[in-house]
Parts: C-alpha cells; sequence; structure tokens
C-alpha cells in the first residue's frame, strides 16, 4: 500500500513548514502553527497509514512565498483529508460511471463557511433570538436551515478557553472530527473561524438536524447508540444526557462531540490524544469524589454505581485497577493531573 509522508520541518518561531509526498512525489506544501501540526498528527495519522517524520529547516531557507499566507492551512488541511481519506478507484469499477463533476464541487458546508454570509462579521445580539441551546463548553445557535454554529460561551455566559487543560477536549478542532467520525460522515462538521463583535473566534459549525430527541434512557435504545458508536471506532462519556442524541427517520444523528472518544478497540492500533487523557482524568476524579460520597452516606446503590464506571473508564483506557493501601484512598497523580483533580474538586465543592 502507497505511503503517505508528511515532513515536519521547523521554521521560524511557533510555525513549522509542512511538506506532503506521495510515494515519494512531493503533493503540496504549507506554513501552519505548532497548533495545527498537533491537530495534523491527531487528525490524520492516527487514523490513516500516512507517516510523520521530523526535520530541520535552516531560516535562511525560506519556504515558498505561497505557503506563507494566512488561510492556506484550511485548503491544505481537506487536501491532507481527501487524500488519506478518499480510496482509489479500482481500474474497471463500475464506481467510475458516476458524474465526476460532483466531486470536484465543495461539500455544502465547506461552500457555507467560505460564503460571505458566514465571514461577515456577526453581532451576538442579532444572533441570540437563534440560540438553540447552552451547556458547559458552548452555545449553539441556528445561522440558517441547514447549519449551526457552537460558540464557545457556556450556560452562564462565560468565556471557555478552549487551549486550556481542562477544556481543550471542547477544542472544535477536536469535536469536529470526533462528530464526523461518530456521524460516519467527513462533512458533518467542521471548525472554522468567525467574525463575533469584530474578534475572530474559534467556532464548530455542524449540520442543522431537524429531529427528535433520542429516548437514551430505553435500554434497548442505549445499547444501539453504544453499538452504533463501536462500529466507528469511538465511545460517547456522556451519552446518556438526553438531547445528545438526535432521531430523524429512523437515523441517529450524535451531535454533540465534546466526550467523544477512541473506543476501546480503536485504542489497541493508536493512542488517545492528550486532550482525551485530560479529559478522562477530569471524568475519572468526578467518579472518585462520587464514590467517595456514597461511602460516607453508605449509600449502597451508588458504591456500586461509581465503582463500576470506573472500572468501565478504566478498561477503556487500558488502566488496570490498583487496589489502595492501607490508609490511602487516591493515588499519587503526576503533577499536571493533580492540578486537572484539584480543578474538578474546587468545582465541585462550589455546587
Amino acid at each position: 500500500m502507497d505511503k503517505y509522508t508528511v515532513e515536519v520541518l521547523a521554521h521560524q518561531e511557533n510555525m513549522l513548514l509542512l511538506q506532503m509526498f506521495y510515494d515519494g512525489v512531493l503533493v503540496t506544501e504549507t506554513e501552519c502553527s505548532e497548533h495545527c501540526v498537533d491537530f495534523l498528527k491527531e487528525t490524520m495519522f492516527n487514523y490513516n497509514s500516512g507517516e510523520i517524520t521530523l526535520a530541520a529547516l535552516d531560516n535562511d531557507n525560506q519556504p515558498p512565498s505561497e505557503a506563507g499566507s494566512n488561510g492556506i492551512y484550511e485548503a491544505f488541511e481537506q487536501r491532507l483529508i481527501d487524500f488519506l481519506t478518499t480510496p482509489a478507484m479500482a481500474s474497471g469499477d463500475e464506481s467510475g460511471d458516476t458524474d465526476q463533476t460532483d466531486a470536484s464541487q465543495p461539500a455544502a458546508i465547506e461552500a457555507f463557511i467560505n460564503s460571505s454570509e458566514f465571514k461577515k462579521n456577526i453581532r451576538m445580539r442579532d444572533i441570540e433570538k437563534n440560540k438553540i441551546g447552552s451547556g458547559s463548553y458552548g452555545t449553539v445557535y441556528l445561522l440558517n436551515d441547514e447549519f449551526v454554529v457552537k460558540i464557545p460561551i457556556n450556560e452562564r455566559g462565560i468565556k471557555v478557553d478552549v487551549n486550556s487543560p481542562e477544556h481543550r477536549n471542547c477544542h472544535p478542532d477536536r469535536v469536529s472530527k470526533y462528530l464526523n467520525m461518530a456521524n460516519g460522515d467527513k462533512d458533518f462538521s467542521r471548525s472554522a473561524i468567525m467574525n463575533i463583535n469584530g474578534k475572530d473566534v474559534t467556532v464548530l459549525v455542524s449540520k442543522y438536524i431537524q429531529g427528535q430527541e433520542f429516548d437514551i434512557e430505553d435500554e434497548d435504545n442505549y445499547r444501539m447508540a453504544e453499538a452504533l458508536l463501536e462500529s466507528r471506532g469511538v465511545y460517547m462519556h456522556d451519552i446518556d444526557n438526553l438531547g445528545n442524541i438526535l432521531v430523524k427517520e429512523g437515523v441517529l444523528f450524535f451531535v454533540d462531540g465534546d466526550q467523544i472518544v477512541l473506543s476501546q478497540e480503536s485504542r489497541q492500533q493508536r493512542s488517545a490524544s492528550l486532550a482525551t487523557t485530560q479529559l478522562e482524568e477530569q471524568i475519572k476524579a468526578r467518579y472518585l469524589i462520587k464514590l467517595k460520597q456514597a461511602e460516607t452516606e453508605g449509600n449502597t446503590e451508588d458504591i456500586e454505581y461509581y465503582k463500576s464506571l470506573i472500572t468501565e473508564l478504566d478498561e477503556l483506557i487500558g488502566e488496570e485497577e490498583q487496589t489502595p493501601a492501607s490508609g490511602r484512598r487516591f493515588k499519587l497523580a503526576a503533577p499536571e493531573e493533580g492540578t486537572l483533580v484539584a480543578k474538578v474538586l474546587k468545582d465541585e465543592l462550589k455546587k
């Protein structure tokens, strides 16, 4: 099988030059931020046959001028996605008879993001009437009959720092990837830059599903949704939250991807990202807190419930259960993990 190779070349401060090769032939190149490189590593090469190699680039060896302009990254990213996810057409394949003009047309979501309607300055007061809902990670607004946008401002009106360790899991780059996987649709969502009240904001744009809330409390429904996610290589930590899954004409749509992660089987082939690891550290910390509270109250039902959740989480992340030493309730954590646990504890105490 032919391999795609992307060389990540050191260049200037906080900027890198990427060159993509197909079977040794240079396909395209662009300059992008270190953040974009991390996104590409997580998004492309844990799911395909591509390789990432590191090389040094002297400062006097400048990339072509067309690779240095703003906005090139989005086109480059999409080109990578197209190259790495579109299967090669077999000779004589009947699918070759399909109208090729459609393939050259941008997806509807791409056309919308690049439209003047999306690129204009949006004032929050103008779209407030189109608010669909809000939660811990952001607020969703209906932009037109086809698409919604999730802006990182939570239900309390507080801006969510999607680059912080405790909220990195809700970064639109990451969420878009997992939503597309969960729905089996590479064009279900996109991360995009939107001008809101005169400032550029990274937002999540996704298809607007006019469906009904899926009754996840029904055991058969729960198992069906879980199995569908598993078949697509992902797992949803908050699958039981009403409204995260919609059903339309018998088809399930997963519309909230903040807590979607790789499934247990997928993790046997590729490692979880840092954002996933930090998310699951926070989830486990919450379970441990709830378990401790249940033990203090002598609530047998809750004790068994949270023990089962912890066991399930440990199985997902491949962590063996360890019996705590006498007099010890929590294991010592790495400094960064300890910071996250402390943050969760602080949030719980506020409630």
